[in-house]
Formats: C-alpha cells, structure tokens, sequence
C-alpha cells in the first residue's frame, strides 16, 4: 500500500512537468523508452521490497529524481529556438510572404529569398527576419523587425544593404536598435556591437550577414580578424536603398514611424482598383456603416448616380507628411497632409482633376489602426 502512495505520488510529480507537443515528440519511440524505463524501476521496487526501510526511502527518492530527469531530458527542449513553435513560424511566414507578395504585385520582375527567421528576439511575439531581393539584376539583402500585436503580425523596421563592399553597416533608427551588415571579407572572423557578439549568417558562397541588438542607440561596431587585430568601422550606408524600399508609393512596408503612411497608401491603391471590401476595413467604422457603404460603392446603379469616390480614373501620391494643423489634430493621434494627382471622371465637391489636397485622420483602436476620417482641402496651387 505504501509503494502504491509512493508510486501515486511520483505520477503526480510526472503530470505536473510541461504539457509535451505530443505530435513532434510523444511519438512510439519515446513511449517505448518512458515504459521501459518506468518497468525497470518497478522491477527494482520489487527486489529491494524486503530491504530496510532506511534504504528503500532513498531508492524511491533517486529512482523518482531519475524518471524525472528522464521526462525533462525527453520533453523539455533545451535549444535557444525552442520557442520557435510550428504554428508562430507557419503564421509568420505566411504573413511575410502575403506582404511580399502584395508589396511587389505592380513588379513585372521580382524576385526575393526569405534567408533566415528568429523569434522572441526582444521579447515574447517578435521577429526578425533576413532576406534578399533582385534588384536590376543586383541582389539586396533586407534585415526586417516584425511585432504580433493582438494576434496579427506587423512589420516594423527595414534596413537594406549591398553586397558591393567588404564591409558596411547601418542600424535602425527606432527600437529596438539593431545593428547590420553585409560580409564579403573572410578574414572577419568576429563583429561586435559595443560588447554585443552579432550574429554571423551564411547567404550564398563567399557571403554573409551579421546583426546584433543593442540596448543603445550610439555605439562603436567592432571587427575581429583571423589574425586577431580588432578595428571600429564607421558606418557606411546606402542612402538609395533605404529611400527606394521605405519611401516606394507602390510598397507598402515601412519604418515604425511610417506606418501611418502604409495605411494610407493601401487605401489609395484599393480606391485605384476598386477593392471595395478591402477599403472599408481599413476605417474605423461600425459593421452597419460598412456594409451599407459596401452596398453603395458595389451597385453600379448607385454609382452612376453619384458622384465621387468611385468616379476617380487615376490617383497617384505627390507627397505625404505628418501635419501639425490644430484643426484635425486633435481628432486623431495621427494626422497626415497628402497630396494627390487625381483624373476623376465626373469631377465633384470633393474630387477634382489636378493635385488635391487631402487630411487623413486616423486613430489607434482596439482593431489597431484605422483611418478615422479623411477631409478634402481642395486643389493645389500651382504656385506653391
């Protein structure tokens, strides 16, 4: 009766470890091997029943830190990935892909490599991801930083490189700061951010890239080489890059602090295609006010009647910048003036041929963000 408690109380322990991913490694190998290990003990239960109390106390006490390590051993990952489950890395690159693909669709050429991922690298829910792009027939390497806020992953931070010297790097501007840069020199054995040992990544043949995170913004990157001499790089960046992949109207991954930006341009493009479903989604309107605008912008009965949005014929970005204006800015956390070259088919009150002028009003919800409102200011002087 008391091995059974002693027997009870060991299982208790057992059930109390991490629940395993029973598909991945609670296969028949591992079954096999927890049953024979568990029979083993048993067994040796048995021989030593008619020992001392004193000595059967101290058995069952190792034999119970024995199959306790066994499970830990067995279920409990010990690699730094281990957090990098099946499903966060499928949501993840089904996610990158998606925006990739969107991004580039006005492309007639393009084509890119997803190289490397890492996970929970500031904190749980993050990412960072590695990959190339042909460019022109060059090849660039992007380093991104992605965040998964209320279960949707947002792409935060890019920073771009060529492979056209030894050695450069850049770093990103907002946190977390991450430091970058592309390898072509093999006597590099070693680069440090600070006192920050960065990540050295193979690419394709003779390249590689390296990124570390630092807790500063201002810090020296250091060089190590195979010889052992060390030296401070200064940093060297492509200013071309960075304006090309941030700043293209037709993409729509940006900088942290342009992701105003990227709403903006996604309701523009959909306006251009007539992705109406799309299009509503992106404003912070209540489910009865986007359905009946749905209604309205999808019956082309309605449409020939009115005039607006959905006589526009051409829309194109002129220029876009943060505005302090006293009169919207009050009524959202982000207030942006852009300027639009429109060709409208029926020009209206509020849409005109020529370069207007347009406030977009958009607030952070619990749906994250959405354009709240948008006012038309009129056409653009040409003066100006």
């Amino acid at each position: 009766m008391k091995d059974n408690k002693k027997l009870e109380s060991l299982i208790d322990e057992i059930k109390s470890l991490p629940k395993p991913n029973y598909e991945k490694d609670f296969d028949i190998n591992k079954q096999n091997e927890i049953h024979k290990t568990l029979m083993k003990y048993s067994d040796g239960l048995e021989l030593k029943r008619n020992r001392g109390n004193l000595f059967k106390h101290i058995s069952v006490g190792i034999g119970s830190m024995a199959v306790l390590l066994l499970v830990l051993v067995i279920f409990i990952p010990f690699s730094p990935n281990s957090t990098n489950n099946t499903s966060q890395i499928n949501s993840f690159e089904a996610f990158f892909h998606q925006s990739m693909e969107e991004m580039n669709k006005l492309e007639e050429k393009h084509s890119y490599n997803l190289i490397s991922t890492e996970f929970n690298v500031v904190h749980a829910n993050d990412a960072i991801a590695i990959f190339t792009e042909e460019k022109d027939q060059e090849e660039q390497i992007y380093i991104a930083y992605f965040e998964k806020l209320r279960n949707q992953w947002e792409w935060n931070q890019t920073r771009g490189s060529e492979w056209n010297t030894p050695v450069n790097w850049s770093s990103m501007k907002q946190k977390p700061y991450i430091f970058s840069g592309p390898l072509s020199d093999h006597s590099i054995k070693e680069v440090y951010v600070g006192e920050e040992q960065a990540k050295i990544i193979e690419v394709n043949g003779d390249k590689r890239f390296w990124y570390a995170i630092s807790p500063v913004e201002e810090v020296d990157v250091i060089i190590v080489t195979e010889d052992g001499n060390r030296k401070i790089l200064e940093e060297v960046e492509n200013e071309n890059i960075q304006e090309t992949y941030n700043q293209d109207p037709n993409k729509y991954i940006t900088s942290s602090d342009n992701e105003v930006e990227a709403i903006i341009l996604e309701s523009i493009e959909y306006q251009r295609l007539n992705k109406w479903d799309e299009y509503v989604e992106l404003y912070n309107y209540s489910s009865e006010v986007k359905e009946d605008l749905l209604t309205f912008l999808k019956d082309s009965n309605n449409q020939a009647k009115k005039e607006g949005i959905h006589g526009i014929q051409d829309i194109k970005v002129v220029s876009m910048e943060l505005t302090s204006d006293s009169e919207f800015i009050s009524q959202g956390d982000y207030v942006y003036d852009v300027l639009l070259d429109m060709k409208v088919q029926n020009p209206s009150e509020f849409y005109m041929n020529g370069v207007t002028r347009h406030v977009f009003v958009l607030n952070r919800t619990s749906e994250g963000l959405k354009i709240e409102t948008v006012y038309f200011k009129g056409l653009v002087d040409d003066s100006e």
